[in-house]
């Protein structure tokens, strides 16, 4: 969510959703010379600097619109008012700042993004299991310094337990095919909640990786037939086959926390992916599952979790949308920022 003042083109009315344009008059206001105290309650998502100021001289309006997914059909908008985002967009303002960062990006001071796009074709599986000994496998996993793992809750309103989750997702260009990554939660004392640490990433076709440079092919099969989905995983270390059938499953409301914890997803090396998605993702209720048959499970972690996951969900995305994924200098890799539209 982008919060942009839109009242040169459009204003916000609580009546009838929009008032008509009014000029506006505006001075640049030189940031060295600012001060601000920032007490919203997204404070921490944002960076404490502020890149340019203008100040208004008339009285404005503020609207909070998404600016990433102006083509999608989910918007519950008017058609006058996704007209003045677009236009929005496309006056100077938003081309500028888009310069910007490409600016940055050839002198080596930002990151680069890559288009990634998820499939629907299959739903993402999500299988939780149930970690049993906690210590033992945080010993096992050598994980960052700072790191422990963490408890959380995946439904709104359930209790917290601490879980290794096998995600399973179809993935357009450049990461093509089927992926699969095993991740933990874990805390880093910030206070935050808990974020996910890929312990574990199979992938289809080779892929860039940021632990291992280049991740290489493995078993990586997920498909549905009918009201079935399947997944079989094969590694040198890894083998999975699960089933169940989704004509049972039951929505249900997915935790804050949760879905925050994929805001910033890690490697055991220190390198973070950052991910930005939409509000609907927020509005997605998911279809849980009451019962897989796990026909195989093998990976390095059996002696700390349990056989059979405790939650498994599917998601269907409402819509393709991009994610951008990092790339380039090795020396950027530890800031890599990845975005995502759900």
């Amino acid at each position: 969510m982008v919060v942009d003042v839109l009242a040169e083109e459009v204003s916000a009315d609580s009546a009838d959703l929009l008032t008509p344009a009014e000029p506006l008059t505006h001075e640049l206001v030189d940031v060295e010379q600012l001060s601000f105290t920032d007490e919203t309650r997204w404070w921490q998502y944002l960076e404490p600097e502020v890149n340019d100021a203008i100040y208004y001289v008339n009285n404005l309006e503020y609207v909070a619109s998404p600016m990433a997914n102006l083509d999608s059909n989910f918007l519950d908008i008017t058609p006058e008012w996704l007209a003045g985002l677009v236009g929005f967009t496309a006056n100077g303002r938003q081309d500028g700042l888009m310069r910007s960062a490409v600016e940055q990006l050839f002198v080596g001071e930002g990151d680069p993004f890559v288009r990634m796009r998820l499939g629907n074709e299959t739903p993402a599986t999500f299988h939780h299991f149930e970690i049993t000994d906690p210590d033992g496998l945080e010993a096992s996993l050598n994980l960052p310094p700072g790191r422990e793992l963490a408890p959380i809750a995946l439904f709104d309103g359930g209790g917290a337990a601490h879980y290794l989750t096998l995600s399973v997702f179809q993935a357009g260009s450049p990461a093509g095919g089927m992926r699969a990554q095993w991740t933990v939660y874990t805390d880093d004392g910030s206070g935050r909640p808990p974020h996910m640490l890929v312990i574990e990433t199979m992938t289809e076709q080779v892929d860039f990786d940021p632990a291992t440079i280049l991740n290489l092919p493995s078993g990586v099969q997920h498909s549905v037939d009918g009201g079935a989905i399947t997944t079989t995983l094969s590694s040198p270390t890894i083998r999975f086959q699960a089933s169940f059938e989704t004509a049972v499953a039951s929505e249900q409301v997915l935790s804050l926390d949760w879905i925050e914890a994929g805001d910033r997803v890690c490697s055991r090396n220190g390198v973070c992916d950052l991910h930005y998605y939409d509000a609907e993702t927020l509005d997605v209720p998911v279809d849980r599952v009451p019962e897989v048959a796990i026909a195989e499970f093998t990976p390095p972690w059996t002696s700390f979790v349990e056989a059979t996951p405790s939650i498994v969900f599917t998601v269907t995305m409402r819509r393709s949308m991009p994610s951008d994924r990092c790339g380039g200098r090795s020396g950027n890799l530890r800031n890599c920022r990845r975005c995502v539209n759900l």
